[in-house]
């Protein structure tokens, strides 16, 4: 399992296709009621596009310590993504999702995941897209259909500053359902994005179980085998120029894993973007 703090709506990435980007960002992950301890990411985003195209490429290092004898789990990410935008209203993206896992214990693997979608925005307003992603295993494969929309309250925008809803449906099917309680889930995210002067606020839930569930526009993969049942986030962003932001957060899930039955995940998160 591993978080990502790249949680930008559509509609927002859009409008942040031109110029080039990089984003340092660190993840700390206390665990309560479960065997895993504590974990660790440390990564870096990267970006470049203009009207027409962008390019994008993450890199996260991961490790995860127990709370017995079991050898620390370290794994590498590495995910890039080409974006297409046709006219002023059509955007297409496909990518990879690399995962690349080395124990201690010499169970060396790599897994990976290939993702594709296609959206229709109008900018400032509103969005309306599906996603597919295929996440291939040693021995077995996901399905992953995910539609989504946004919309943006800009009747509330002078008062409230600008509010941007979004919301996306996750239908996931698993090859063998042996790794999971159940080889088919239905799960929904929901986020709410406010920004008033400087400060940008982001409030999010996830409902509805789920396992190897692919986040984020593929920059987030649950590859561990967690049933996941719920989670809550909040973060916030202040801008100190149109071209420098910082951003901290926090998130809460709860999951079960093996015998951990009711263990939750509390996520702290920091990171900086500089535009360019």
């Amino acid at each position: 399992m591993k978080k990502s703090i790249l949680a930008l709506s559509a509609v927002c990435s859009f409008a942040l296709a031109q110029g080039s980007s990089l984003v340092p960002y660190f993840s700390y992950i206390d665990y309560d009621k479960a065997t895993r301890d504590n974990a660790s990411i440390m990564g870096l985003y990267a970006s470049h596009g203009n009207t027409q195209y962008k390019i994008e490429t993450d890199v996260e290092y991961f490790t995860l310590d127990y709370n017995d004898n079991t050898p620390t789990y370290r794994q590498w990410d590495w995910t890039i993504v080409g974006n297409y935008y046709y006219g002023s209203n059509v955007a297409l993206r496909a990518g990879i999702h690399n995962i690349f896992i080395d124990q201690t214990n010499n169970n060396n693997d790599y897994d990976k995941v290939l993702f594709a979608g296609v959206t229709y925005y109008v900018l400032n307003q509103y969005s309306m897209g599906i996603d597919y992603y295929f996440s291939d295993y040693d021995n077995f494969e996901v399905h992953q259909f995910t539609p989504k929309a946004t919309y943006t309250l800009n009747s509330l925008s002078q008062e409230y500053g600008v509010i941007t809803l979004e919301g996306k449906v996750n239908f996931i099917k698993i090859s063998n359902s042996g790794y999971t309680t159940k080889d088919n889930y239905t799960n929904a995210d929901f986020d709410f994005y406010d920004t008033k002067g400087p400060w940008t606020t982001h409030i999010g839930f996830n409902i509805g179980k789920n396992s190897y569930k692919v986040a984020k526009d593929g920059y987030v993969v649950y590859n561990l085998g967690a049933e996941y049942k719920y989670g809550m986030g909040i973060d916030l962003t202040y801008a100190f120029s149109h071209k420098d932001y910082l951003k901290i957060g926090y998130n809460r899930s709860k999951f079960d894993e093996g015998s951990d039955k009711g263990a939750y995940s509390n996520i702290f998160l920091l990171s900086y973007s500089k535009s360019f």
